[in-house]
């Protein structure tokens, strides 16, 4: 990734649109390149319906926004983020936009029937964190899909953390939306989205794009709609070449998961959270140790060089699900450089610190 961007900016580093020299034209064929390699991993046909953002939580606030009117009413369910429920109570305080939260069990599972409750008259939208960034757990996708059709209820999902870790097909969706740099590997400061009928979103912001530039209107078609100003065409380069790479090297990283998983939820005064063990799970798993505070946890392991997050990673409404709040938990994701070798140490530490005692460890910590 690094090589491809540093090729980008040594070989004249050209803006997408701007003009028919070879350096323009060479970003224009990144870009386009880029938008069909992402809308296969969605399992979309319309590449030409994906448009670059900076990050997932700018592209939720652009569909949000754009979507919405006054008096809408929304579902959210227990694995949001805070990039979606921030702007959501934002729009219900300003735009009087009212939602419901979609409650899962404590083992982190959904039952479509209580989705279905949950739908009032002025029912507009279903926007759903396809996986929870703390379980790696996913909703039910099939089902939701069918209730939404079957009500006349527009979809959307954050696929950030699917994308890149999951097989998508996602035809069935009217929204969608991630970030570059997590399963894709690619830099911050990227992302995307995908709307199935941009005409029913409006933009977010206007300016420069390249196109029409005799029009005082921002052009209307996609994926210019969405774009205005100069595309981060470094990140967009790099994320192109992580795309390809992960393509090549992501099939065994599930197997180190449940490697981990199955000796984690063994071990004595170890809570491991979720019903793990379903389908269509992504490699990120929560976990606690007994008698510990989860930042404790995470500094410990930082002395030796594992680097996990604890806390409530920006999504608190699955941890009242759990019992977990507000402390919250020790979440580890694993990723394609994630060895066996790492595994087994990551273990051997675990299990070191379930014969500690938690007064022992803070003395050696400070």
């Amino acid at each position: 990734m690094g090589e491809e961007i540093y090729k980008y900016i040594d070989h004249g580093g050209g803006s997408a649109n701007r003009g028919n020299h070879i350096f323009a034209k060479k970003a224009e064929n990144i870009a386009f390149e880029l938008r069909r390699e992402i809308a296969l991993l969605l399992g979309i046909k319309k590449y030409d319906h994906i448009s670059f953002t900076y990050n997932a939580t700018y592209g939720i606030n652009l569909l949000l926004k754009g979507f919405l009117k006054r008096g809408d009413h929304v579902v959210i369910s227990s694995f949001v983020h805070n990039s979606l429920l921030r702007p959501l109570h934002y729009l219900s305080k300003v735009r009087g936009v009212t939602y419901d939260i979609w409650e899962c069990d404590s083992s982190g599972l959904f039952d479509i029937k209580t989705l279905e409750k949950l739908i009032k008259k002025n029912t507009r939208l279903f926007f759903f964190s396809l996986h929870s960034n703390v379980l790696g757990m996913a909703l039910p996708l099939k089902d939701i899909t069918e209730l939404s059709q079957k009500k006349d209820i527009a979809l959307a999902l954050d696929c950030t953390q699917s994308i890149g870790n999951y097989p998508l097909k996602l035809e069935g969706v009217d929204m969608a939306v991630g970030s570059g740099h997590k399963g894709l590997y690619g830099p911050t400061g990227t992302g995307f989205i995908y709307v199935k009928n941009p005409y029913l979103v409006t933009p977010l912001i206007q300016g420069g794009g390249g196109h029409l530039s005799s029009h005082l209107d921002h052009p209307e078609m996609s994926p210019e709609r969405f774009e205005a100003g100069t595309l981060n065409m470094e990140g967009l380069t790099g994320l192109l070449s992580s795309i390809r790479w992960v393509k090549k090297h992501h099939s065994k990283v599930m197997d180190m998961f449940y490697l981990l998983f199955n000796t984690l939820k063994k071990m004595d005064k170890v809570t491991v959270y979720g019903d793990l063990e379903r389908a269509y799970q992504i490699p990120i798993l929560s976990f606690n140790i007994e008698n510990f505070f989860p930042s404790q946890i995470e500094h410990y392991l930082s002395t030796k060089r594992i680097i996990c997050r604890a806390g409530l990673c920006c999504a608190p409404l699955i941890h009242k699900r759990l019992s977990t709040f507000p402390l919250g938990v020790v979440r580890v994701s694993l990723s394609c450089f994630t060895t066996k070798e790492q595994i087994e140490e990551f273990l051997v530490q675990i299990r070191l610190l379930t014969r500690k005692k938690r007064e022992e460890l803070c003395s050696k910590l400070h």
